[in-house]
């Protein structure tokens, strides 16, 4: 059916058909430099499985029968988790899945060499949309995948990821009526740490990394270790080691990822500088392969730094999205976004009775999840206020207003912190125990409406 495809295959001519993460993946992969043994699912099969059984119709009508709030989103994200589980693969469809899936059991010999394993892969799924996320940033990616049902579950889990209710209501804000999304899919890596990196020509310096011990943080939950790398000549310019409480392992007997304390360990460097500047140095070649300010996240063992995936940083990319139109600011006295203070997570956050000292210290005996609710009402509460000061209504779903007031530089707190929040809360709705990293970013959001 060729719904699956290899890096070596790619044309530039198919962002249609692998999305914007893949396309770049692939062009950063024909140039020869380092990326994992990886295959991408098409958008073709993302719209066929939509298609089956009716999925696409039932979908839209679970969003449009519920309120085009957080709350109502999230609901109606709920029932289309359900209605993916109820479809299941065709017979060769899942054949063809899984002989690609299998064919990533090929390892590397220490000699270089490339051999058939013996146990079934363990891989990493990244999500692949079509359009740019507004801000570029890191959803739906599955990691320590392993086994046959497993891979096809975690194929699931990242389309489901399309339906998160903020990208649900970003879309309906920037009037993106259609999109497609591919899947990349590769080995995971194990390796002496990973690295986040940013390539931004006009910032100094241009060139930061972002290192820390344990698999690739797709939530920014651990404690990173940071360089100010200069991009010509590259060197580092200044470095500063963070005491890392715990990294994230893969738990082999159930395929989760946990978090894993590090102790005296964790003040350690969790990389070299001669391995941070082989970072930089990829980063750089990115950089300048895909003509674009670049994020990118690496998996480093030895001498070699790996590219996971890179997100492209560029304006031009969110202009293809019909962008409403705002007004300038109007010099009512509001401070820009990014000169918010971020209030202190507190000392003891990530260690076991963290959870009780954020819900103490804010809530007063209120369980996590009531916890992390009640701060979803006072921010809903305060941009909606601070909407109409600055636009005169408030009839407008709640992403609206946010997407509004950053473009005006006048939210009341951090947008990433906002979108953090919003996903915690779905965690709520969906009936789960929000992880203590989720109650610190309500605890952030708490002191910051104060």
């Amino acid at each position: 059916m060729g719904y699956t495809t290899t890096f070596s295959h790619v044309t530039p001519d198919q962002e249609g058909e692998l999305g914007i993460h893949a396309l770049d993946l692939a062009k950063i992969a024909q140039a020869n430099h380092p990326v994992p043994l990886s295959f991408v699912v098409k958008t073709s099969l993302f719209d066929s499985f939509l298609d089956a059984g009716g999925l696409r119709g039932r979908v839209k009508d679970a969003f449009e029968r519920h309120p085009q709030t957080i709350d109502g989103c999230a609901r109606a994200y709920k029932e289309v988790r359900s209605l993916f589980w109820g479809v299941r693969f065709a017979d060769d469809l899942r054949e063809e899945l899984l002989e690609a899936y299998r064919s990533l059991a090929i390892r590397r010999t220490g000699a270089g060499e490339l051999v058939d394993g013996q146990e079934e892969p363990v891989v990493m799924l990244v999500p692949s949309f079509t359009y740019a996320l507004h801000p570029e940033r890191v959803v739906g990616v599955q990691r320590n995948v392993r086994g046959a049902q497993a891979f096809l579950d975690a194929l699931k889990e990242c389309w489901l990821a399309a339906f998160l209710p903020e990208l649900v209501m970003e879309r309906q804000y920037y009037r993106q009526e259609s999109f497609g999304m591919a899947v990349i899919v590769q080995q995971q890596l194990s390796g002496d740490g990973s690295a986040e990196s940013s390539y931004t020509r006009d910032a100094d310096p241009s060139l930061v990394v972002r290192s820390y011990a344990g698999l690739l943080d797709t939530e920014d939950e651990v404690t990173k270790d940071e360089y100010a790398v200069a991009a010509d000549p590259l060197r580092v310019l200044r470095s500063e080691v963070r005491h890392q409480s715990f990294k994230l392992v893969p738990e082999d007997a159930s395929g989760a990822v946990t978090q894993f304390g590090m102790g005296e360990h964790g003040a350690r460097p969790a990389l070299t500088d001669k391995q941070a500047l082989e970072v930089a140095r990829l980063t750089k070649r990115v950089h300048v392969a895909l003509e674009s300010n670049v994020r990118a996240f690496f998996s480093v063992k030895g001498e070699v730094a790996t590219l996971l995936f890179v997100l492209r940083r560029n304006e031009q990319l969110t202009q293809e999205i019909s962008e409403p139109d705002v007004p300038e600011q109007s010099g009512d006295g509001y401070v820009p976004v990014d000169e918010v203070p971020s209030a202190p997570v507190p000392d003891a956050f990530g260690e076991g009775d963290a959870r009780v000292e954020v819900v103490d210290e804010a809530g007063g005996g209120q369980t996590s999840s009531s916890f992390i609710l009640s701060v979803m009402e006072r921010l809903e509460a305060a941009v909606a206020r601070r909407y109409r000061e600055l636009r005169g209504d408030d009839d407008v779903s709640f992403v609206g207003m946010v997407e509004s007031l950053h473009d005006a530089g006048a939210l009341p707190v951090p947008r990433d912190d906002i979108n953090l929040l919003v996903r915690a809360r779905l965690h709520v709705v969906n009936g789960e125990e929000p992880r203590d990293f989720f109650v610190g970013v309500a605890w952030r959001v708490n002191q910051s409406l104060r």
